[in-house]
C-alpha cells in the first residue's frame, strides 16, 4: 500500500515538474540525469568487480554495500529520465584492472575525486531549473562523501605505505 503511495506521489511531482520546465529546460535536466545515471552505473560495475578480488571479506562487503546503495540512486534516476520522455542511457564499461585490491580501491577513489566538480556543476545548473531534483542529487552527494571516506579508510588500512600518503589521499 506505501508502495502504491509513494509511485503515486512521485508521478504527480513527474508531472508537474515535465509541466513546470520548458523544452530546454527539460532537455538540460534530461542530460545532467543520464550523466549521472551513466557515472553512477560505471560505479556499481566497477565496485562489484572490484569487490569480487578483494581478499578481505569485509572490504568486499563494504564495497558490496555501497554499490546496493548506488543501485538504488540508478533506479531513482531511471524513473525520472522516463519520466521527463526520456531514454535510460547504454553503459559499457570495462574495469581497468589493478594489481591488488588497494589499487582497486585507489581507482574507486580517485574516480570519485576526479567527477566532483562535474556534479557541483551540474549540481548548481540543476537548482535554477529543477530544484526539487537538485535537492535528492544534494542527497546522493552527501551519501557518497560519506561512501569516499569508507573507501578512503579501506585504502588506508590496506597498505601499509598509505599513511605516509594519507595527505595526498585527503586533498
Amino acid at each position: 500500500m506505501e508502495n502504491h503511495a509513494a509511485r503515486n506521489f512521485l508521478r504527480r511531482v513527474l508531472n508537474s515538474l515535465r509541466a513546470y520546465l520548458n523544452s530546454d529546460d527539460r532537455w538540460r535536466v534530461l542530460e545532467m540525469l543520464s550523466e549521472e545515471y551513466t557515472e553512477k552505473s560505471e560505479n556499481v560495475l566497477k565496485l562489484t568487480d572490484y569487490a569480487a578480488h578483494m581478499v578481505y571479506p569485509q572490504f568486499r562487503d563494504k564495497l558490496l554495500g555501497i554499490a546496493a546503495e548506488e543501485q538504488g540512486y540508478i533506479r531513482w534516476l531511471a524513473e525520472h529520465i522516463t519520466a521527463l520522455g526520456g531514454q535510460i542511457p547504454q553503459v559499457r564499461f570495462s574495469p581497468r584492472a589493478g594489481k591488488n585490491g588497494w589499487e582497486r580501491l585507489l581507482t574507486v577513489l580517485e574516480k570519485k575525486k576526479r567527477h566532483s566538480s562535474d556534479r557541483i556543476e551540474r549540481l548548481l545548473q540543476l537548482e535554477r531549473i529543477a530544484p526539487k531534483v537538485a535537492q535528492e542529487l544534494r542527497r546522493m552527494r552527501q551519501e557518497e562523501a560519506i561512501h569516499q571516506r569508507e573507501i578512503q579508510a579501506m585504502v588506508m588500512r590496506s597498505d601499509p605505505q598509505a599513511g605516509i600518503n594519507s595527505e595526498k589521499l585527503s586533498s
